[in-house]
């Protein structure tokens, strides 16, 4: 249903949005913008975001051993080992 008019720009629909007292976009025009990336385009953009790959993922391992490692040695003492307090 095109009335003759030229589509109008993101960033104009933004300026006018502002100039005529509406702040937000409603979500039907958010899904209707031409501008709005595919989900395909979106996972090219952002790969490295969303993918623990590479160094993240072995920062991820050695930061999970040292915490075992961690946890072993709390493990190993046994139990009533708390810091006593002096009292006052």
């Amino acid at each position: 249903v095109d009335s003759g008019k030229p589509k109008m720009s993101s960033q104009m629909e933004a300026v006018m949005r502002v100039m005529t007292g509406k702040e937000e976009r409603t979500i039907a025009e958010k899904l209707a913008d031409s501008n709005r990336p595919t989900w395909e385009q979106y996972k090219k953009d952002n790969e490295d975001k969303l993918n623990l790959s590479g160094v993240d993922h072995k920062k991820m391992e050695e930061y999970r051993k040292e915490l075992d490692e961690q946890r072993d040695r709390i493990l190993s003492r046994g139990t009533n080992h708390k810091k006593k307090k002096k009292k006052k």
